[in-house]
């Protein structure tokens, strides 16, 4: 049984967890009325990906994931809206947070890529798996692999990555894990 205080600090983690998903819910459903064409700018991409390392680093600790983050050096700037890619960064670190209920790894890296030139980023992590079932229609709207996922977050990113000439890729193993890398023209 547990005492006052601490039965109203249950309670409050829980009402802070719903409130959470909830402007999560409102973000993505904000962000797929967005307009297509934002502002770009020469934007450094390891910083934006340490960026959403250190916003996600909170959620990562409370889940017990280990992040490994590995920038590539002479990346070149990259003409992009930092806050649509963003975006995109961040839901695919909250993706792989979730699918690591027990904790786990996950490992970003970017790399400047030959043939065609650009630039990727990587984020492995150590989860559950995606059934290969379920592979083909992650992109689609409203096709989440959680009972209370909104299904959009990959979505949003997919559109996002693409409105800026890049393309992303999904290639998991159950029990083992997930891998998405998106590139983008350089």
């Amino acid at each position: 049984m547990l005492d006052d205080g601490a039965e109203v600090r249950h309670y409050l983690e829980i009402a802070m967890e719903e409130l959470e998903r909830a402007a999560d819910i409102v973000n993505q459903l904000r962000d797929l009325s967005r307009e297509p064409e934002a502002r770009r700018e020469p934007t450094d991409l390891n910083t934006l990906v340490e960026k959403t390392v250190l916003l996600t680093q909170k959620r990562c600790q409370q889940r017990r994931v280990e992040v490994a983050w590995s920038p590539a050096t002479e990346l070149p700037a990259v003409s992009l809206a930092p806050d649509r890619v963003q975006q995109v960064l961040l839901n695919l670190v909250l993706n792989a947070v979730e699918a690591m209920p027990e904790g786990g790894q996950l490992q970003i890296s970017t790399a400047l890529t030959r043939e065609p030139d650009g630039v990727r980023v990587t984020f492995a992590d150590t989860g559950v798996g995606i059934e290969p079932e379920r592979l083909p229609g992650i992109f689609e709207p409203f096709h989440s692999t959680r009972a209370e996922g909104l299904g959009l977050g990959l979505y949003i990113s997919k559109k996002i990555v693409e409105e800026h000439g890049g393309h992303i890729k999904v290639d998991s193993h159950v029990g083992e894990g997930t891998t998405f890398t998106v590139w983008l023209p350089a």
